[in-house]
């Protein structure tokens, strides 16, 4: 015979287990929903390279210059995780992995407070004259007073080697 004591204990031991399972489903629910549900907005910035020099002589250091510019009424956040990897095989980059301590802002100096920000990349071009195709990725935030998105960027640009 089973006595009182063991009945009411075994039913609040039930209870808690489904108190708790329903309270660890709507933590996890939230966690999940708190995750982007879109893919990142190419409309809030542009990728430009208009500070670089198209053609550099053959076997000689050039300079890539990648600007992240968002659209008005954001900026990038310089305190969220940023990264950017430049790929080339005709060039070599001083440094393929860039990240905040190699941007700058508008102003050229570096850690300004500017929406925009750039990043300048040294190289060293292959001896042989023709087409070398630059491919970045870059991650970063951009944010306005109420919102930050995560963006995922891809983009190249094509720098003429010629022979001296």
């Amino acid at each position: 015979m089973l006595s009182s004591a063991m009945f009411p204990s075994e039913m609040l031991s039930r209870r808690m287990r489904l108190v708790l399972g329903i309270a660890a489903s709507l933590l996890l629910g939230r966690v999940a929903s708190a995750e982007p549900q879109s893919p990142a907005d190419p409309k809030l910035y542009v990728l430009t390279f208009e500070n670089t020099k198209p053609v550099v002589p053959a076997g000689k250091r050039g300079v890539l210059a990648l600007q992240i510019r968002p659209a008005d009424g954001y900026k990038v956040n310089r305190e969220a995780p940023l990264s950017v990897e430049l790929e080339s095989a005709r060039l070599k980059f001083a440094k393929t992995r860039l990240g905040h301590k190699d941007a700058t802002g508008a102003s050229g100096a570096a850690g300004a407070k500017s929406a925009s920000i750039e990043f300048k990349a040294n190289f060293d071009a292959d001896r042989d004259a023709g087409d070398a195709i630059v491919r970045v990725t870059a991650s970063f935030f951009v944010c306005d007073d109420k919102i930050c998105v995560r963006q995922e960027a891809h983009a190249e640009t094509t720098i003429r080697v010629e022979e001296e």
